[in-house]
């Protein structure tokens, strides 16, 4: 059983890695009080930084996680 509930979501997403700016084109699968989960074309490394931003929230969200 998983430490954390995981709730099933599909969000468009802007997604950002180490410095570089959030761009568009990513999908959120599910999201839980332990992280967020998305589809990427790109291998993400376990601990990589990243830069999320979900635009059509007011205000505009950003947040970055590893």
């Amino acid at each position: 059983m998983r430490q954390f509930i995981r709730h099933l979501i599909d969000v468009p997403v802007a997604v950002g890695f180490g410095v570089s700016e959030p761009s568009a084109g990513y999908h959120t699968h599910d999201i839980g009080e332990g992280g967020l989960a998305f589809r990427s074309v790109e291998a993400v490394a376990p601990g990589r930084e990243v830069l999320i931003g979900i635009d059509f929230v007011q205000p505009p969200f950003q947040a970055r996680g590893r």
